[in-house]
Parts: structure tokens; C-alpha cells; sequence
């Protein structure tokens, strides 16, 4: 029973060092495991907790081994084991705690482990009935051969000193000092558990995306000369002179934003204007386009990893999502249905879902400022609206009367929707809609948070509206 259970700590100790030098960890199963595997104390001296594992795992095996071989006595065997799994097991529980309380995450792998190293701790307790030869308690220490020693040190050893020299500089780059403040040396690591590490991973997602924008250049510039061109005429000829923008796109445009446009101007007078926009979206998607088939013609691809993906928790309540959960870009949304600027992402977000269609799992979550007298429960009269399943429609009328809350009620919009406003009223009288509100907005706070909106897509935090540029950086 006792090597079964170490052979499954072993397998599983060498499954998480290989996906510890992962860029973005992802295990086969648990969401969380990411967060984990790529925080603090994921390392201990730049050593992965998982290579300190394998190595434990190695030696408990090992001294089994020795003990059926009869290199080792009972007792000595069973002295050897607590003196290993005594801390291990300690140490195990500890980790186990700090995934919820520091981390806020969990790796099921993890906790496996954890789990394991108690339980054999446990078995290590009672007394050995194994076979070994009788020695005397004063001299069984002197019995361990020097094969014994060579083979023990090797194997606590190698699995350390092979992950090692891989994983120093990374511990270096989570753990590398910003400042002296008072005397107190301040690092990476404090500001990544602060209000700051939102902004931080935003600023770190967008110096990727210039190094995948200047690499994607290198191989239009090869392309270019061929033709004997510049990129920029390169681009002129096959990408925007391409670009034709209808009448009949401009009657739809104004069409559809009559009602935000201004009264005293008709379609003739913002007919130029419209083109103008039309044509700036259009260019955007033609370049992106011609520059996504360049890159994959040579072989454009990044070697440095992106930056370490957030996490984010569905609501435990509910969740009112667009798309398919087997899209390749996930888009999470924190918005203030009173934030002028969520109304025009929110606007401005729906057509990128119309344009990427299948390509998109969409899901709009609150996070009501203080400061925002009806957010919140215009939030909550959203998710009863979604008990009807007009989560959507509820927040785009919302949006539409932003500027009435307060004179309009969560049940004029309700009634506008030919809710049943029995059943919707009944709703915003219980806790459970609020609860929905309250669990959105602590996983922002718990994200870091602060302004709104902000968007995590493919878990990287984009502060403001994404463009269908950003998007398609993720195809």
C-alpha cells in the first residue's frame, strides 16, 4: 500500500515539474492550476517545489527497496521515513492552506500531493512489521553501507540539480528587488499582490503584443521586397486598396445608431463621417488579414512566453455567457451599467462579437462602483431579467437609458422587455440576485480590479475596450 502510494506521489510529482517550466501551465484538469504553478511560492530558491518532490518520492522508494533487499532494518527504515516525511507532510499541509489564503487558487495536482505525504506520515507512524535483520539499536546507524549513502544523496540530488539552472532566472525575475522604501526592500513579488498588479499585467500584455506586431513586420518587410515594394505600399495594394465601402453600408450604419445620433443632422450630412469610420474598421481587418497569412507563410512565432494568463472564477450563481465555452478567444467583461465609457465598449464590443462570430465565448460580469448610486441595482434587476433569459437584452436597454436612472425603475425596463413582472419583481425582493451582483464583483476585486471596463481575454487584462486588432491577436 505504502509504494503504491509513493509510486502515484512520484508520477505525480514529475507531471507537475514538467508543466512548472511551462510558460502558461495548464493541467489537464483544475482551472487554477496556472495560478499556482507560477506563483512565489511555486519555488524555493529558485528550485520548483515539484523537483523537490520527485526527489522525495525517489528516496522513499529507494529505502523501500534497501529494506526489502535487507539492506536496512525495520526500525532504521522506519526512523528514515518519519525523519523525511515528518516536514514533508507539515509542509505539505501548509502549502495545501496557502493556495486558499494566499493564492486563492487550486491545483487538484497539488493537493494530491499534499494529501499523499499525510497519509504515508500517518502509515510511517505505526509500528514496521516488515522483514530486515536484527540489529542492535546502538549500532544501526554504523550498518549503512556507502553504496547506501551515494545512492540516497544521488537521487534526493539529481532532480534538483537538473531543474535548477531552468528555473534560477525565473526566480530571479518573480523575486527581483524595485526599491529601497525606509530600508525595506521592496520586490516584484509585493507588487504583484497589490491593487497595482492589474495595471502591471495590462502594461506587460501590451509589450507583448508590440514584439509579436514588430515580428509579424519582418515578414511583410521579406515579402515586401520581393515584390520590390515598401510594407507600407505592399500593404496599399494588397490589403486596403481592397476595401469597398457601399451605400448600402452606410444606410445601415445610420440605420442602426439613429437614435444616439444627432437630431439635426440627416444622412447626407454624416455621410462622409460614416464612410470615414466604415473604411478606418475595414483597413484594420484587411491588414490584420494579409499580415495573419504572412506570419503563418514564414513561420512567424514568438519565442518569449506570453505573460502568466489570469484565472477567472465563474460566478458561482450564475453565469450568461455568449458564444461557445470551445471558442479560442474567451472575452470576461467587468462593467458599471452607469460608466459612460462601459456603455460605448459595450456598443462597441457587440459588433467585434458580430464580426469574430464562433471565434468568441463572451461573458459580461458587474462590478458596480461606490460611487454609482443605481448600479447595483440595475446589476441585480439584470440577473432577474436573465431568470427570463433576457440577461443581455436588460443590459443594452440599461446602456440605452443610462442617463435616465433614477427616474427610470429597474421595472419600467422590465415591463419595455414584456417581462413577467411578477415573477421579476419577486425576484429583486430576494437575496439571490444580489448575491450573483456580490460574487461578480468580489472575483474583480479579487483580479485586482480598479476601474472599469476592464477586459481579460485568453486571461490577459486589458484595461479599456479590446479592439478587433487584440482580438485577433489571439486567432
Amino acid at each position: 500500500m505504502s509504494l503504491l502510494l509513493k509510486t502515484i506521489g512520484l508520477v505525480n510529482a514529475v507531471y507537475l515539474l514538467s508543466k512548472h517550466g511551462a510558460s502558461q501551465p495548464k493541467c489537464i484538469i483544475g482551472e487554477s492550476c496556472s495560478q499556482v504553478l507560477t506563483s512565489i511560492y511555486a519555488s524555493i530558491f529558485g528550485v520548483p517545489l515539484a523537483a523537490i518532490g520527485v526527489a522525495l518520492f525517489l528516496v522513499l522508494i529507494f529505502i523501500d527497496w534497501t529494506l526489502k533487499t535487507q539492506e536496512l532494518s525495520a526500525p532504521l527504515h522506519r526512523k528514515l521515513q518519519l525523519i523525511l516525511l515528518t516536514p514533508a507532510a507539515a509542509a505539505g499541509i501548509v502549502l495545501f492552506v496557502v493556495q486558499f489564503i494566499h493564492i486563492q487558487a487550486f491545483c487538484p495536482f497539488c493537493g494530491l500531493n499534499s494529501l499523499l505525504l499525510l497519509v504515508l506520515f500517518i502509515l510511517a507512524l505505526r509500528p514496521s512489521v516488515a522483514p530486515g535483520p536484527s540489529i542492535p539499536r546502538s549500532s544501526s546507524a554504523l550498518n549503512i553501507s556507502s553504496g547506501f549513502i551515494v545512492g540516497l544523496v544521488s537521487l534526493a540530488l539529481l532532480p534538483i540539480a537538473f531543474s535548477w539552472p531552468s528555473k534560477a532566472a525565473n526566480y530571479q525575475l518573480k523575486n527581483e528587488s524595485i526599491g529601497v522604501v525606509a530600508g525595506k526592500e521592496i520586490m516584484m513579488s509585493d507588487l504583484k499582490t497589490s491593487k497595482y498588479n492589474a495595471r502591471y499585467l495590462d502594461l506587460q500584455r501590451k509589450l507583448y503584443q508590440l514584439k509579436k506586431q514588430y515580428l509579424n513586420h519582418q515578414a511583410l518587410t521579406i515579402e515586401a521586397k520581393k515584390s520590390n515594394m515598401s510594407p507600407e505600399a505592399y500593404i496599399a495594394k494588397h490589403a486596403i486598396s481592397k476595401i469597398k465601402i457601399s451605400d448600402s453600408d452606410i444606410q445601415a450604419f445610420y440605420d442602426e445608431r439613429k437614435d444616439s445620433l444627432p437630431d439635426d443632422k440627416t444622412l447626407d450630412d454624416l455621410g462622409p463621417a460614416i464612410k470615414d469610420y466604415l473604411f478606418h474598421e475595414q483597413e484594420s481587418i484587411a491588414i490584420n488579414a494579409l499580415m495573419s497569412k504572412l506570419s503563418k507563410q514564414y513561420n512567424a512565432r514568438m519565442t518569449q512566453p506570453q505573460p502568466t494568463p489570469l484565472t477567472v472564477k465563474q460566478n458561482p450563481h450564475d453565469t450568461h455567457a455568449i458564444g461557445k465555452k470551445s471558442a479560442p478567444v474567451h472575452v470576461v467583461e467587468f462593467a458599471d451599467l452607469q460608466c459612460g465609457h462601459c456603455k460605448s465598449a459595450f456598443v462597441k464590443f457587440k459588433k467585434i462579437i458580430t464580426q469574430f462570430g464562433d471565434n468568441i465565448y463572451f461573458e459580461y460580469r458587474h462590478f458596480p462602483l461606490p460611487n454609482n448610486r443605481f448600479s447595483k441595482q440595475f446589476a441585480k434587476a439584470s440577473y432577474c431579467a436573465g431568470d427570463q433569459d433576457h440577461y443581455y437584452e436588460f443590459i443594452e436597454l440599461t446602456f440605452a437609458n443610462q442617463k435616465k436612472l433614477g427616474k427610470v425603475t429597474p421595472n419600467d425596463l422590465a415591463q419595455k422587455l414584456e417581462l413577467d413582472t411578477k415573477a421579476f419583481n419577486t425576484c429583486m425582493l430576494g437575496s439571490s440576485a444580489a448575491d450573483k451582483v456580490d460574487a461578480d464583483l468580489k472575483e474583480g476585486l479579487r483580479l485586482g480590479i480598479e476601474s472599469t471596463p476592464t477586459f481579460i481575454v485568453n486571461g490577459q487584462i486589458m484595461i479599456g475596450v479590446p479592439t478587433a486588432d487584440d482580438i485577433a491577436s489571439f486567432l
